[in-house]
């Protein structure tokens, strides 16, 4: 917290996904590369809540890809340490 935001975290996450800091494609992925080097899609012997999970695990990747192509972020945000300054979501990148 800064103090002044309430929704300091999602109001920083939107600024870093306008300007491709750090977006939903990177962090799909990330988990595609996670579930690969782990090779979570081999594994065997779970009981059906967890194969449910690691069925859910090894697409959650391509969700996220899918969810990028729908995000549209806009408006403005306001940051305390930035001396209040409004950042236009519209017209970053």
């Amino acid at each position: 917290s800064d103090g002044t935001a309430n929704n300091l975290f999602t109001n920083f996450s939107n600024v870093a996904q306008k300007t491709g800091v750090y977006t939903i494609r990177d962090y799909a992925e990330i988990i595609d590369d996670l579930v690969h080097h782990w090779k979570i899609e081999t594994l065997t012997g779970f009981s059906d809540a967890a194969a449910k999970a690691q069925d859910y695990l090894c697409t959650l990747a391509a969700r996220y890809e899918k969810l990028a192509d729908r995000v549209a972020i806009t408006g403005t945000q306001r940051f305390s340490w930035i001396f209040d300054r409004e950042l236009v979501l519209d017209t970053l990148k």
